[in-house]
Order: C-alpha cells, then sequence, then structure tokens
C-alpha cells in the first residue's frame, strides 16, 4: 500500500474529519485505518502539533445497505 494518505481530510481551527468513499468492503475499509493510524495522520498530527483524543472521536456511517458495524482504532484504540 502506498506511504501516502490517500482518504480526504479536512482540517479547520480544533476539528478535523477523515473520510473516504468505501466501494469496496475489503480494500477501502483497511485503507481507511490505515489513513487513521499514526505513520500517515500522525505525521501531520506531529508536524502542526495536533492531539487526537480517540473518546471525542466519532465514526458516522451512511449507507442504505446493511452491514455489520465498522470499529475503527485510532492510537490502538476503538471509535
Amino acid at each position: 500500500m502506498a506511504s501516502r494518505q490517500i482518504s480526504t481530510a479536512k482540517i479547520y481551527a480544533y476539528d478535523t474529519k477523515i473520510y473516504r468513499t468505501i466501494s469496496s468492503l475489503d480494500v477501502d475499509i483497511p485503507a481507511l485505518q490505515c489513513d487513521l493510524q499514526l505513520d500517515r495522520l500522525g505525521i501531520r498530527a506531529n508536524k502542526w502539533q495536533m492531539h487526537f483524543n480517540p473518546d471525542k472521536c466519532e465514526v458516522m456511517l451512511i449507507t442504505l445497505k446493511r452491514i455489520k458495524p465498522i470499529t475503527y482504532l485510532l492510537a490502538e484504540r476503538a471509535i
């Protein structure tokens, strides 16, 4: 997998959104998880002295399909 971020990240003041369209559960969910890991999002956070609090993070799933809830990890904690 590439070493660059492949999901979209929007940062405004103290808020950060990271998202992507999930077309394939087998490909896109692991890719989004990789972008949440410290090796991708953390590089930007360290550069700008930002700290992410997993207790304040939320996952929003918008779909018309029925799929099992997805658990993502941030700093090795479920969000």
